[in-house]
């Protein structure tokens, strides 16, 4: 499961960080 389940938070905050950066930035 952990190696399911870490590359999908990594995924995560990736895109959520790009969505977050194209919002604010």
């Amino acid at each position: 499961m952990e190696r399911l389940w870490i590359p999908m938070i990594v995924t995560f905050f990736s895109f959520g960080g790009l969505l977050l950066g194209g919002a604010v930035g």
